[in-house]
Parts: structure tokens; sequence; C-alpha cells
């Protein structure tokens, strides 16, 4: 088999895992030489770091694949020990320990940090393919969000300093429905929550630091693929007072 093609099994082999539950992963072999066998499993635990050699490969026995058992002649089950475990993606080193699989290492690696002149945001952990947890540091006088998620939530828990937050229903057109804007005043101690298709501004009267707990796997890219940003609300700027709610 062309060595392309191995690849590409081993990506889908290695991310299968990644999102099962088990804690080790199952290699499809009846169209494989023993040669090919091998090279797949390498390039399995290149993806996820894992020592080759010290590989456990159990064959011979028997090993249930969905309804159907078959001979493990044509199945290769690698299990994979604490031990075995030199994880330097963050996102596979969250993966694997939520699984009940624990590297070693006492200290874990971090996602790059996005920073620009507000503060940073920082990525803690992912969690099954779904949520995750950012912790979020913001300056006085600077602005978050100004948009509404389609689909998923956050939760924000204040750490320290205070949040104005703004928000808003997003009528059948698109836009923001200028009778239902409130403002809250958060503080440290506070959570709230920012569910889908509800409009939100977050604006900081101190220097913050917030945590949320994100529906989805927080990235730059999925970020903005889960939200319509609406930053050009000028004509909204007398409404924006709205009803305080404390």
């Amino acid at each position: 088999m062309q060595e392309n093609k191995i690849k590409e099994i081993a990506e889908c082999i290695a991310n299968k895992f990644l999102k099962s539950k088990n804690n080790y992963f199952d290699i499809l072999s009846e169209d494989l030489s023993s040669d090919d066998s091998e090279l797949l499993s390498k390039y399995i635990c290149k993806i996820l770091n894992i020592e080759f050699k010290k590989i456990k490969r159990e064959i011979g026995k028997l090993a249930d694949l969905g309804n159907k058992t078959r001979p493990t002649d044509t199945y290769i089950m690698v299990s994979i020990k604490n031990s075995e475990l030199n994880v330097n993606n963050p996102e596979i080193c969250y993966e694997l320990i939520n699984k009940g699989i624990y590297p070693d290492k006492v200290k874990l690696p971090l996602p790059d940090p996005f920073i620009d002149g507000r503060g940073i945001i920082q990525n803690l952990w992912y969690f099954n393919d779904k949520n995750s947890i950012t912790i979020i540091t913001s300056k006085k006088d600077s602005e978050r969000a100004s948009h509404y998620h389609k689909d998923d939530f956050h939760a924000s828990f204040v750490v320290s300093g205070c949040i104005k937050y703004t928000d808003a229903d997003i009528d059948s057109n698109g836009s923001i429905n200028k009778n239902t804007i409130k403002n809250y005043e958060f503080k440290t101690g506070d959570m709230f929550l920012s569910p889908p298709n509800k409009w939100h501004k977050m604006e900081f009267l101190e220097d913050t630091t917030f945590i949320t707990i994100n529906g989805i796997q927080k990235s730059h890219e999925n970020y903005e693929e889960s939200i319509v940003r609406m930053e050009n609300i000028s004509d909204l700027s007398c409404d924006l007072r709205g009803r305080f709610i404390p």
C-alpha cells in the first residue's frame, strides 16, 4: 500500500481513538501486510506522541468489532500504558487525560494564547471534542463580544474585576431587538450565561479576569464560525442604556 494512504488511515484511526472512550486503538489489517501494519502503527503513535517501541501488541485472541467477532490475526489491538505517553500537543494531551490515560509529567502543555491590546485569551482545557474552559484577562475600559452565538453557549465566572454586560434578543431578521436590551453589572464571584441567539457585549469597568465554560472546543477558527459579529451598532447607541438589572 502507498505510504500516503497509510498516513491517511493513521490520521483517521488516531482521531477516532481520541473521540472514543477506549484506552487502546484498533487496526483493521486484513488488507495490510505485516510491514504495512507496523508502518501504520508507527504513524498512529507519531500522531499521538507515543513511543512505538514501548507499545504492547496483542495478536491471536478474539476481539469484538462492533457487532461482529473476528480473529485478531486480521486485527491488532494496541494497548497504551500511562508510562508510555510523551505528549506535547495540548489538544491530544487533554483528550488522553479525559479518557483516563495520564502522562508521567506533572506540568501540562497549554495552547498558544490569543493576545491583543485588550488582554489575553488562554484556553485551559478541552473536553471530548465538545466543550472547553478558557480564562480571559481584560483591561479597564476595553470591550469584548458584541456578537451572538449560533448554536453554542458560554457561562462566565468573574474571578476579579467588574463587567458591564449588555444583552438583547435577536429578531427574525437577524437584527437586535431594541425593546429587549438589558444591562447587568457582574462583579467578583458572579457567574452568568450567554445562551445561543442572544446578542451580548462586555465592557470592563476595572481590570478584569474571568473564566468561561464553553459549549464548543474553543479555538480562533471554530469560534469565529460559531458566532455572528455585530460590530456596527452605532445606530443603537441611544438605546444601549436599556434597563439596568442589578
